[in-house]
């Protein structure tokens, strides 16, 4: 097998750069200002991270692992190279609760299902719509901003949003942080 050239290798660092944060800002405006599918898969895929960052760094052997270890651990074929193992783990060590892993599950069929689809996927689907709100409150913490495509998108945002930082931060300090954020913009906190 031929090796592969340099600028791949490089893009291919870059991109597994599981440590690099964006601002939450940043990625709020870029998941509203692209389009669905790619707020859904960006969303998840930030869960996907984060759920194998809390992961790895509540196991003692991961935590002290080089990244060619973690790397094995977390990829397709190995033994959390799943979304769906991930989730069952981190339910198995309580790091995350039933509400968290449902929420978590139904993220990551609306993955599944729009980044494998070449219909066009917009929040305008009734289909998708039902789905984006079964991750909403009662299940998590932001009620339906508006029962419209754009209501349901953002609503959609901001709730992806709480489920990443409740995954770093754990739930109490997430919601502190996010009601705090909505004080200091000057609106009132949706919970």
């Amino acid at each position: 097998m031929a090796k592969a050239p340099s600028s791949i290798t490089t893009m291919k660092r870059f991109y597994n750069d599981r440590l690099h944060v964006e601002t939450r800002e940043d990625l709020e405006a870029e998941l509203l200002g692209g389009n669905d599918r790619s707020a859904i898969i960006t969303i998840a895929s930030h869960a996907e991270g984060n759920l194998q960052y809390l992961i790895g760094s509540s196991l003692p052997h991961l935590r002290k692992a080089e990244q060619k270890e973690w790397a094995e651990t977390f990829r397709h074929d190995g033994p959390l190279g799943t979304f769906s193992a991930c989730i069952k783990v981190a339910l198995y060590l309580t790091l995350i609760d039933e509400p968290l892993r449902d929420q978590l599950d139904d993220l990551r069929d609306m993955r599944n299902a729009v980044a494998h689809t070449h219909r066009r996927v917009t929040f305008d689907d009734v289909e998708l719509q039902n789905v984006a709100k079964r991750i909403f409150a009662p299940k998590g913490m932001f009620p339906l901003l508006a029962d419209s495509p754009d209501g349901v998108r953002r609503t959609f945002v901001a709730e992806g949003l709480l489920i990443n930082s409740m995954l770093i931060f754990g739930r109490d300090e997430a919601v502190r942080k996010t009601r705090q954020s909505f004080v200091e913009s000057g609106q009132p906190p949706p919970f």
